[in-house]
């Protein structure tokens, strides 16, 4: 990735040479009129510009790495008495597009143990269809029914970063922030929740708790220099206020951090998970 500065020393170059050429004693006079035009041509981009350019980065990655927080809780009727049960989910994950395969690990924190139970796994294509390797409880299993691959589900929370940079409006710079080392413009963006409702439509849990009539909500994005999306974040309790078997939702945060843009690490399939298959 070439900065900024690296492009300017290309572009003064170039011109200086053609200057020379063309224009012999008059190098000076030209190379000042070529690198104004230049500059002018450099125009800056308005943030929602920027988005557009990070909506189409991020729909044309081949491969990233991210790290997917959920922060729920739940408020619960004992009898007369109400208890507010939290229970946090963390994924890390690694992806690739071509070939498909998935790396993930999750973590969700047991709210009555405050202990947290890990799953494991791995999806591959395997003509046409995706075939995950599971590791529950020190054991592998392999899994391919779709329904029930953790790892599609995880991926999906990336498609809704792509239809909130697609359908969010009112677009609107709050500041920069570093994030993992980077420095990043911070921007506020508004979206229809029914866009959340059409992304999740095949989440049981998600459907079940969704009780939003097509109600604003307002998150923030994280934007690289170069208009990849570093972070985002979006209070989601707003859209899932309703009451289930679970209880009220009075939580639920979800914060996804995005990393290596087209440079994810590379990974084998465990050979112990592989033998599951037998």
């Amino acid at each position: 990735m070439r900065s900024f500065k690296t492009i300017g020393i290309g572009l003064l170059a170039g011109v200086l040479a053609l200057s020379i050429v063309a224009c012999g004693e008059k190098k000076e006079e030209t190379t000042t009129d070529n690198v104004g035009s230049k500059v002018e041509e450099k125009k800056e981009l308005t943030i929602e510009e920027r988005i557009v350019e990070a909506s189409k980065k991020i729909e044309s990655l081949e491969s990233y790495e991210s790290k997917i927080n959920m922060e729920l809780a739940f408020e619960i009727a004992f009898g007369d008495e109400k208890s507010e049960i939290p229970m946090n989910a963390e994924s890390d994950i690694v992806v690739f597009k071509d070939p498909f395969k998935i790396k993930f690990v999750t973590k969700v924190e047991n709210p009555f143990t405050g202990e947290p139970e890990e799953t494991e796994g791995y999806t591959v294509e395997d003509d046409g269809k995706y075939m995950e390797y599971q590791k529950n409880e020190g054991k592998w299993e392999v899994v391919k029914d779709s329904e029930e691959q953790k790892s599609l589900e995880i991926i999906r929370d990336m498609d809704v970063i792509a239809s909130i940079l697609k359908e969010g409006k009112n677009i609107k710079e709050i500041g920069t922030e570093d994030i993992s080392g980077e420095q990043t413009t911070k921007v506020q963006i508004e979206l229809n929740s029914d866009i959340l409702k059409d992304t999740y439509k095949n989440d049981e849990m998600f459907e079940e708790l969704y009780k939003s009539d097509g109600t604003s909500i307002t998150g923030e994005i994280w934007i690289s220099k170069d208009n990849d999306v570093v972070q985002f974040k979006f209070d989601m309790a707003s859209v899932l206020k309703g009451d289930s078997e679970e209880g009220k939702v009075t939580k639920a945060i979800l914060t996804i951090v995005v990393d290596k843009h087209n440079d994810a690490t590379e990974f084998e399939i465990p050979e112990e998970a592989l033998k599951a298959e037998e």
